[in-house]
């Protein structure tokens, strides 16, 4: 039985905290993508604005709370040649404090010059392709998404694309931003921008598969 979400489709593309009081604690709400941050500066957009809020949002789970907390701080300014989207998830989910053995690192690892056969493992979907989050799955550190439609911030990707020339190629990232219609802004670190920033309008549903979990540790 599954775990995680596997998406096939047809078309081919692409919180200072501070303790006012001793009954709450409250957070830096950013006006540009609803997530919660110590400070505002810790925004991604902090021209955007936001509001001191209490306690959390509910509707973004504790651990993604922490992974999105944890990503910004993660080798910002960073090339791609210094670290890669895989790379770059990993020491985001590592810091953030996902217990990492060497089968999940593999995992989470993915690597396409590596893996023999890559067009028939990405048909078939194998599930040494799916990344990230498979390990949080298998490792009961996170959960299936169970459609596009349902992604939030802080949720991991791991997707391939297929090219015109019939290669494929995957790419790994965190959720920044859900549309709701399977587009998001994915931050991590992208080949197209150079390195560490947000992939800006990614739309998912004309990726060929695309694997999705929410963090739970």
């Amino acid at each position: 039985m599954k775990h995680y979400i596997t998406f096939i489709m047809t078309v081919f593309g692409g919180l200072v905290s501070t303790e006012q009081d001793v009954y709450a604690q409250v957070y830096w709400k950013c006006n540009a993508y609803g997530t919660l941050h110590s400070q505002p500066s810790d925004c991604s957009d902090p021209a955007m604005g936001g509001t001191w809020v209490a306690d959390r949002d509910d509707s973004i789970s504790e651990s993604s709370q922490k992974v999105l907390r944890t990503m910004y701080a993660i080798r910002p300014g960073a090339s791609y040649g210094e670290v890669n989207c895989v790379e770059f998830v990993y020491e985001v989910l590592k810091k953030t404090g996902m217990i990492i053995t060497p089968d999940i690192q593999r995992r989470i690892m993915v690597s396409e010059g590596e893996l023999r056969f890559l067009a028939n493992r990405v048909m078939s979907g194998s599930e040494d392709i799916q990344g990230a989050p498979s390990a949080l799955v298998k490792s009961g550190q996170g959960t299936e998404v169970s459609s596009v439609s349902e992604l939030k911030p802080g949720d991991i990707i791991q997707y391939w694309r297929k090219t015109p020339s019939g290669r494929y190629e995957g790419h790994a990232g965190i959720v920044e931003r859900s549309y709701g219609n399977g587009k998001v802004d994915l931050y991590g670190s992208h080949r197209s921008l150079g390195g560490v920033g947000t992939l800006r309008g990614l739309d998912l549903t004309k990726t060929y598969r695309a694997y999705a979990a929410r963090p739970e540790f």
